[in-house]
């Protein structure tokens, strides 16, 4: 025990020798042309992240854009045949990218740069609506402004809507959330209700939660969360758990002002049905982004507040149940993007620091994956050795020199048997190192 402690004490000194640098902070990368908020994006391998839709200073948007994080620029695409206004996107499975608003729907082929409409969603009026993907390429549409209680199913493959099918519960703007099991939960959102205290009607934020079947084509009721929210986040996690996040929310309780901001999490187990208190976010908040990292943590970014609107990023860990700070970033925003590239981080675009029609052109990129050793990080994922120790980046121990740190030499049992000071510093940030991977490796 005497030995652990020696180990874990020298292995904290060393790390705390490690050259000072500020946290990691988001990177200014070349802004949008033009300026766009409420808007939809998606990375496409080969082409970068693609934009379009949205409010610009004109109006409603149809142009297209992509950004190459490469070489950090912009290219113009071919604008969608119409303009898109509160869209909502998915991709679909065989690669190509389908966005809906309140009365148009249009496919994007990223291989040919071709938008196509989509006849069969012209005049679905379905505001507020939300899209989701079934395991055979369907698209599952829900809910909506003007027709609350039903889901549309469309086959992209043929261009067809299916007859209409009920929800158990009218909603409009839930969070829809595909299973590994192939169902799909649609969480929360809103509906028309009555506050006596105001004798008025509300837009009543919702806790019930409902699951589609595709095999019996049915939504049945699931267990309702524990705060009633809209405009959150929902994030299926690699344990197949659905992490909700923050939202609008309200308590009748509070009869002056029932409407609140909420910093809380939970999470649901398709398994149980049931939901399980997570830790709340640093800060509340609403309209904000969620994003997946390949680690399986999720970065949430911007959205409003009580205060107004927020430039605090925060990472969730799903192993630990904590969320951590990040640097914020230079602009506060919501109605923005953030999409994950591949070897470079997340790229957040767009959106506006106060009104939809003052949008924003700056981007920013958290990198992740960049931090080289000493380097100053806050989350694992920013470093190269994908190990964040005592607030820096420790060493690259994916290989070896067979020196006195060298991992690889712990590994093959080389150390000698009078083990020295050295020795004892090298293998506790072995141990360090390995541990992380292989909880890492659990996720």
């Amino acid at each position: 025990m005497e030995h652990l402690r020696l180990v874990a004490a020298l292995s904290s000194l060393l790390v705390g020798t490690l050259p000072a640098v500020a946290s990691a902070a988001p990177v200014l990368q070349a802004p949008m042309d033009p300026a766009r908020a409420q808007h939809v994006a998606e990375y496409f391998p080969g082409l970068g992240v693609v934009v379009t839709g949205g409010f610009v200073a004109t109006g409603a948007a149809r142009s297209a854009a992509r950004f190459d994080a490469a070489a950090d620029a912009w290219t113009p695409l071919t604008a969608a045949p119409v303009d898109l206004w509160d869209a909502d996107a998915v991709r679909l499975a065989d690669g190509r990218w389908l966005a809906l608003d309140a009365s148009v729907g249009v496919v994007y082929d990223p291989s040919a740069d071709v938008w196509l409409d989509v006849p069969a969603l012209a005049g679905t009026h379905r505001e507020q609506t939300t899209l989701g993907l079934l395991p055979d390429g369907d698209v599952l549409i829900v809910g909506g402004l003007q027709s609350p209680k039903t889901s549309l199913r469309f086959d992209p493959g043929t261009g067809t809507l299916a007859d209409v099918r009920p929800l158990a519960e009218a909603r409009s703007s839930p969070t829809v959330t595909a299973l590994a099991d192939g169902r799909v939960l649609a969480a929360g959102g809103w509906r028309w209700g009555y506050l006596v205290a105001w004798d008025s009607e509300i837009q009543e934020p919702l806790a019930s939660a409902e699951r589609y079947d595709p095999e019996t084509d049915t939504w049945t009721a699931a267990a309702a969360m524990a705060t009633p929210r809209e405009r959150h986040a929902a994030t299926l996690l690699t344990s197949g758990e659905v992490l909700v996040s923050g939202g609008h929310s309200i308590d009748v309780a509070l009869e002056q002002d029932p409407f609140l901001v909420t910093a809380s999490a939970e999470r649901y187990d398709p398994v149980s049905d049931s939901w399980a208190p997570a830790a709340a976010l640093h800060e509340a908040r609403f309209d904000h982004t969620a994003t997946r990292l390949p680690s399986g943590k999720v970065l949430v970014a911007g959205g409003r507040g009580a205060g107004g609107v927020l430039g605090s990023v925060e990472v969730y860990d799903p192993a630990s149940d904590t969320w951590t700070l990040l640097p914020p970033m230079s602009t506060p925003r919501w109605l923005h993007t953030a999409t994950y590239v591949p070897g470079y981080g997340v790229v957040i675009a767009g959106g506006t620091s106060g009104s939809i029609t003052s949008p924003l052109s700056s981007v920013e990129l958290y990198p992740l994956g960049q931090a080289e050793a000493g380097a100053a990080c806050s989350i694992d994922d920013e470093c190269v050795s994908d190990a964040c120790v005592a607030g820096a980046c420790g060493p690259d121990d994916s290989g070896g020199d067979g020196g006195p740190f060298d991992c690889a030499a712990d590994r093959a049992n080389t150390w000698p048997d009078g083990i020295g000071t050295l020795g004892l510093v090298g293998l506790g940030l072995c141990g360090l190192r390995r541990g992380r991977r292989l909880t890492a490796s659990r996720r």
